[in-house]
């Protein structure tokens, strides 16, 4: 599994203070811990805005803002896969 989650903001903040930004603390990446098959591992989530559909009490069809964190299979900034397939 890549090690992206950790070197990339110290790669944003290093860039940064190349240019002169005096940085505060680390850039964060959102990042979620999952689950596939026998491993846990922490995956970048890239938060979604969704529009879903729900039926009122009278009736009625309403909708409602949901935000929830959509999780690629591969690294975003890498390419590599996740969690490799088990054979």
């Amino acid at each position: 599994m890549c090690d992206c989650l950790n070197t990339i903001p110290q790669l944003i903040a290093k860039n940064l203070q190349n240019q002169g930004i005096d940085i505060q603390g680390m850039p964060y990446i959102a990042s979620r811990e999952c689950f596939k098959g026998d491993f846990y591992y922490c995956a970048v989530a890239l938060e979604t805005v969704l529009f879903q559909k729900y039926k009122k009490r009278n009736g009625e069809i309403g909708t409602k803002k949901v935000k929830r964190p959509l999780i690629p299979k591969f690294c975003p900034f890498c390419g590599e896969i996740y969690v490799k397939e088990q054979k």
